[in-house]
């Protein structure tokens, strides 16, 4: 094991409020990562369903059936649903909590709080939405830096892509 968190980062984390919250509904003998995975595996549906409440994950459409097809071919998690990534992942942070953190390669750090993401955000989109219609794409190649992320939130930014890294020898995308 590379690294494991201390008893008390662990008791302080979301995983271990939903862990505690939902351990009797789970039938978890003790909450743990591995029990917790464990019924995921079992019970996708039910796990999935709990999870987006416990997240108050901002979905439209009909939540049931939460899966139809755990294979690979073809797509089979929440037929009946849509969500918005970005508005999910911006939603329930509080204003001046810090949202992202990039450090960069000369050692800078940059940092947005979600008041700053939100607003970068909603100004790349309204800058989008001048030039970009209904059905168009857009892709980017762009570097592993704080500012990828932005680009990547607005809904009209359809694909963006940061540089392969190399790691240990290989290009991994």
């Amino acid at each position: 094991m590379l690294w494991q968190p201390s008893p008390e980062r662990i008791q302080r984390s979301a995983m271990w409020r939903f862990m505690k919250r939902y351990a009797s509904e789970f039938s978890l003998t003790s909450p743990s990562y591995r029990a917790l995975h464990n019924y995921s595996v079992a019970h996708p549906g039910d796990f999935w369903l709990v999870l987006m409440d416990f997240y108050q994950v901002k979905v439209a459409g009909e939540r049931e059936p939460a899966v139809t097809d755990l294979g690979f071919e073809h797509y089979g998690w929440f037929p009946n649903l849509t969500l918005n990534f970005a508005e999910n992942l911006l939603l329930h942070g509080e204003a001046d909590h810090p949202a992202l953190v990039s450090l960069l390669e000369s050692g800078d750090k940059r940092s947005y709080t979600y008041a700053q993401l939100r607003s970068a955000v909603a100004g790349l989109q309204t800058q989008l939405a001048d030039c970009l219609q209904e059905d168009d794409v857009l892709a980017c190649y762009m570097p592993n830096i704080a500012e990828t992320v932005i680009a990547m939130l607005p809904r009209q930014a359809a694909l963006c892509l940061p540089p392969p890294v190399p790691i240990l020898g290989s290009m991994v995308w």
